[in-house]
């Protein structure tokens, strides 16, 4: 319980020294009182719009993909991505694929869209379940994405992987420039499945930026990934703007080695400098 209080405040000190009068600071998280979708739009969506991209439409015997439950371990109500893996698609356009995920784009407020030599702070907590099952190709947990320009691959990539059923797998970090994607950082899975973690990630965005990431678990107040470059290329060419997203975005390829899945979010703050 102390580990938690103490992490608790360390999220809010993340963010409170660096306010200043130009400053903007978001944080949302579950209510279960309230529509999930409801408060997701309502942090980042300006106007009219919708920034979940679900798979609903194919699937409306389940309903809506993103529910809340209390979690007694965070003590608090926390989102729920679901996936099914005979069920749902991506959006009801591509059958290889699924996605469950909330996003930053072009009807979100302006401030949010990165755009070059902005810095921006962006945090929040996750857990992927004990039984958690990636496969060799791509399962997606979090993304940086051009909007704009000829690049339409992500700039920063969190996903999970593993080469076979009985493998554990191992989370990694992946960077792109040129369309080319490279591993930055590569960790075994199990630091991570039925654990809670907290991820801070700050950014600074242009052809010579800079990229920090720092993720430790919740329970015990350990690191897991430490990770700092100031000279990293975050930017797509002619891009507009740079997105955040979160949730499951996983390819059906290998149907064989996946499962229905639930990943947890929570405390989603963004904090531009």
């Amino acid at each position: 319980m102390i580990v938690r209080i103490i992490l608790s405040i360390l999220v809010i000190c993340i963010f409170l020294p660096a306010f200043s009068v130009a400053a903007e600071f978001l944080h949302f998280n579950a209510d279960v009182n309230k529509d999930p979708y409801k408060i997701i739009n309502k942090h980042l969506v300006e106007l009219d719009g919708n920034a979940i991209e679900a798979p609903d439409c194919g699937h409306i015997e389940f309903g809506p993909h993103i529910t809340q439950e209390f979690d007694h371990s965070l003590k608090r109500a926390v989102f729920q991505f679901h996936l099914h893996l005979d069920h749902d698609d991506d959006l009801c356009k591509k059958q290889d694929r699924q996605r469950i995920e909330i996003k930053v784009y072009n009807k979100s407020p302006e401030w949010l869209k990165a755009r070059k030599r902005d810095e921006y702070t962006y945090s929040w907590k996750f857990k992927i379940g004990k039984t958690f099952q990636a496969s060799n190709s791509f399962t997606h947990l979090h993304q940086l994405k051009p909007v704009g320009g000829k690049d339409k691959n992500p700039l920063l990539t969190f996903t999970a992987r593993k080469n076979s059923k009985d493998e554990v797998g191992y989370f990694e970090v992946r960077h792109a420039k040129d369309s080319r994607a490279n591993k930055l950082i590569e960790v075994n899975l199990d630091r991570f499945v039925g654990k809670w973690v907290l991820v801070k990630e700050k950014i600074r965005f242009g052809l010579h930026g800079s990229y920090y990431l720092e993720i430790m678990s919740i329970n015990t107040g350990n690191p897991i990934i430490n990770y700092k470059n100031d000279t990293i290329h975050m930017w797509s060419e002619n891009a507009i703007f740079i997105r955040p997203k979160w949730g499951l975005y996983r390819s059906l390829n290998e149907k064989s080695m996946m499962k229905d899945e639930v990943i947890s979010y929570a405390d989603f703050y963004i904090y531009r400098h």
